[in-house]
């Protein structure tokens, strides 16, 4: 491994001793919180709100971000559909899949600001992609990106598909 690439694993493993909860139950046992969360909006409300003020690119300020407006509709999405169970499925069945064989087809990465990501090397990209079209690490916007930082997200989707066009 590179240093960039065991700094980010020290990093990631780091982060883990406060947010390893998470991943835990996530990997292990996502329909038992499922259960209590479809059952108590409240709970559900909880969940979300904690996941949208720890992974944004909030610096402690949630309101910044997201209006109660925008976060009650996210909630209320969630409790109406009754889906946050569904949302929980990628982390356990990750670790459930046989490995993943390399993409191949052309990718673009932007590296969001989330404690987890923030210093992402690419060289773990490299390792699994073998045609990284664009690789951007703009220094805003965390895990919820696409509602955080929309222009921005907007911009790097149109240069990753400008740069599919035939010359």
């Amino acid at each position: 491994m590179s240093p960039a690439e065991q700094a980010f694993l020290d990093a990631e493993a780091a982060y883990d001793q406060t947010d390893g909860g998470y991943s835990a139950i996530m990997g292990t046992r996502p329909d038992t919180i499922a259960a209590a969360l479809v059952d108590s909006p409240v709970g559900l409300a909880a969940w979300l709100v904690d996941k949208y003020r720890d992974w944004s690119d909030n610096h402690g300020d949630l309101e910044s971000r997201f209006d109660r407006d925008t976060l009650l509709t996210i909630i209320t999405l969630y409790w109406a559909s009754g889906t946050i169970g569904s949302s929980f499925r990628q982390y356990f069945d990750f670790n459930h899949n046989s490995p993943r064989p390399d993409i191949r087809v052309p990718a673009a990465f932007t590296v969001s600001t989330e404690p987890s990501m923030a210093n992402f090397p690419r060289e773990i990209t490299e390792r699994a992609c073998t045609d990284i079209r664009h690789w951007s690490k703009p220094g805003r916007g965390g895990h919820f990106m696409p509602l955080e930082e929309p222009d921005l997200l907007a911009g790097e989707l149109r240069q990753f598909f400008t740069s599919l066009r035939p010359n």
